[in-house]
């Protein structure tokens, strides 16, 4: 019964769109030149209207599966678009009976032009605009996302086009009616309009993958390829940004299949992860994430905490750890990053491999919290140097650090667009130290290689916008040293990741940089992200899409 209740309702929604697809045309054959009733004809309309609002009453869709979607999902809007345009076809039938002349069908395709004028002019005024309706109902990320501003522009510009359009064919249609031949009717409304429909869509559709190229968009690591930028693309920057030393998204490509040529040579699933050098972590996390091994990160590098955490995991660095005041490579299976890169600097770009995000595994050794269980980490030891009962070991995937990075995003995109990216967050602040890093990596934004390291650096930070990712700690050093109008930073952006602060160091961060910190706190043991700037309020509030 569901099967030919199915097909009965499609197959009186196609005729009955074929029928107002070639309106025109059917009113010039039969009541033109074959003389048809114009009675027996609106008769023939009005069934066909009449059958297929009966089928869409009766056989109405299912309801959204999804409860996010709320009323009016894809499915229901389109069955409500199919019932008006029905709905249309039947009151030209009852019309073109009742009034018994065939002026009444010929003022059809002015009608249709009014109809939809009315349905797309309301909208510019009534937001939002009716083109980017339908773009929502394909591409439910549009709203939130990194060029949802651009998107919408563009959306209204299109639907300012369409209303001209309405206006003006309407308008023609109408001197047809009243002017015009019956030919001249039938040719302008069944082949003139279409084509001038047809040509619109053609060329509105060449534009917007021309637009499309220049929007911004979000690449999460779980989602780039090898052609999700451009290869001349900025994506790190040392120093300042004007000093003009860059790494372009052609060789994060290049130097990610180096290391990952490597990393797949060498035996062993887990692999310690450290690097002074932002450029070059991002380079190793990605490759190691493609290569599918579990990453450890620790905020102690000391030699004798790497040893107890690692256990027989490779290690993966761009530092020589010293030992005994010596510098040497403190453990057998340390692999240089720099080195490897050197050694492969000539190598061709191979596969670029998808990483399947939620199925990452990244382990992250903080202070504090109760004693965790690791057992999977055999190489720690109760009373190592690394003080494991006060180590907290949580594993996290990297939909967890994308999820959070899309709540930013959504919220402050915008803003963060127009800055570049530094940090004086280091292993210390794990979390930070990937935030700051792939927050940028998502949204195409250019971070700075190395950290800033002590608050002096900041005066040289002059010759454009930046987002700072910073620590308490840091901001408190700052504050002690720098002093009100010292600091030249252009309406700089602070983010202060896991990391409270207490209003007065709030106030002379502002005092200084003239921004008031934003504090995000995050949890790496539940899926959960808040923020806060002090000013407005001192609770914390979650991101509109947690």
């Amino acid at each position: 019964m569901g099967i030919m209740s199915g097909k009965f309702k499609s197959f009186f929604g196609t005729l009955s769109k074929a029928v107002l697809a070639m309106y025109p045309i059917l009113v010039f054959y039969f009541l033109i030149i074959q003389k048809v009733p114009i009675r027996i004809f609106s008769l023939f309309i009005m069934a066909i209207a009449l059958f297929d609002i009966i089928a869409r009453v009766l056989y109405k869709p299912e309801p959204a599966a999804d409860p996010r979607q709320g009323q009016g999902s894809p499915q229901e809007k389109k069955h409500g678009l199919d019932f008006l345009n029905s709905l249309l076809l039947l009151v030209m039938g009852v019309l073109g009976f009742i009034i018994n002349t065939n002026m009444v069908h010929k003022f059809s395709p002015v009608m249709m032009n009014i109809i939809l004028l009315y349905t797309f002019g309301i909208t510019l005024f009534q937001p939002p605009v009716m083109i980017y309706r339908f773009a929502i109902l394909v591409d439910k990320s549009i709203p939130k996302s990194l060029g949802e501003k651009e998107i919408a522009a563009y959306c209204y510009k299109v639907t300012v086009i369409w209303v001209v359009f309405f206006i003006l064919n309407g308008s023609i249609a109408a001197l047809t009616v009243f002017y015009g031949s019956d030919l001249l009717w039938a040719v302008y409304n069944s082949v003139v309009s279409p084509v001038i429909i047809g040509c619109l869509f053609v060329g509105e559709f060449i534009v917007r993958k021309i637009v499309h190229k220049k929007i911004p968009k979000a690449v999460p690591l779980s989602s780039f390829k090898k052609n999700s930028r451009n290869l001349s693309n900025v994506m790190c920057y040392e120093g300042t940004w004007n000093d003009g030393i860059y790494k372009t998204w052609g060789d994060f490509i290049k130097e990610t299949s180096a290391l990952r040529k490597k990393i797949e040579t060498v035996e062993g699933n887990r692999w310690f992860l450290y690097c002074e050098d932002c450029w070059h972590f991002l380079l190793a996390f990605t490759a190691l994430l493609q290569c599918k091994k579990e990453i450890i990160l620790s905020f102690n590098v000391s030699p004798a905490c790497i040893t107890e955490i690692s256990g027989d995991a490779n290690i993966l660095t761009d530092h020589i750890f010293p030992i005994d005041g010596i510098e040497r490579y403190a453990f057998e299976k340390t692999f240089l990053i720099p080195s490897i890169l050197s050694e492969n600097a000539h190598e061709g770009i191979s596969k670029c491999p998808k990483i399947i995000s939620d199925k990452t595994s990244i382990v992250l050794f903080n202070p504090g919290g109760e004693p965790a269980d690791l057992r999977s980490y055999p190489a720690v030891s109760a009373a190592g140097s690394g003080s494991p009962e006060k180590t907290k070991a949580m594993e996290l995937r990297l939909t967890n650090l994308e999820n959070d990075n899309a709540r930013i995003l959504s919220m402050w995109g915008r803003e963060l667009l127009n800055r570049k990216f530094c940090s004086t967050v280091n292993h210390h602040h794990i979390y930070g130290f990937l935030f700051s890093i792939l927050l940028p990596f998502t949204a195409g934004i250019p971070f700075r290689r190395q950290r800033v390291q002590v608050p002096e650096e900041f005066m040289k930070l002059n010759d454009t916008e930046y987002t700072i990712i910073t620590s308490a700690e840091f901001l408190k050093r700052g504050v002690e040293i720098l002093r009100p109008n010292g600091v030249l930073v252009k309406s700089p952006w602070i983010f202060v990741p896991d990391c409270e602060l207490d209003l007065e160091l709030a106030g002379k961060t502002s005092e200084i940089f003239g921004s008031w910190p934003i504090e995000i706190n995050s949890s790496t043991d539940t899926p959960g992200i808040t923020w806060r700037q002090s000013n407005k309020g001192n609770e914390w509030k979650p991101f509109d899409n947690v």
